[in-house]
């Protein structure tokens, strides 16, 4: 694909779309940013486990929900994580296996 091009694959369709993107968002991983136009919170979760190294998951009452926006990856755990959840309107938690992104308490 050229710059600026992207496919998009989804689990039970047969249909392959080709879209436009912004190559610069596509490549923000790369300036510790990870930026989101819809994405569920779930598969935010997984990319920041990858790009940090450290565990963290999103319950089920929240994985689905979509998130647009800019995250700015941070080393430092803790303060990183305590910015994460105002930002996602989550809760982060310790768990038995690592962080966990849950629902607000109303």
């Amino acid at each position: 694909l050229d710059a600026g091009h992207m496919l998009t694959v989804r689990k039970g369709d047969p249909v392959i779309r080709l879209g436009a993107t912004d190559p610069a968002v596509m490549t923000a991983w790369r300036q510790d940013r990870l930026v989101y136009d819809g994405a569920p919170i779930g598969l935010v979760a997984r990319d920041i486990a990858r790009n940090l190294g450290v565990s963290i998951a999103a319950a089920p009452d929240v994985a689905a929900r979509p998130f647009r926006g800019a995250i700015t990856l941070d080393r430092e755990t803790d303060r990183f994580l305590a910015r994460l959840g105002p930002l996602l309107d989550v809760s982060v938690r310790r768990g038995e296996q690592g962080w966990v992104l849950t629902a607000r308490p109303q």
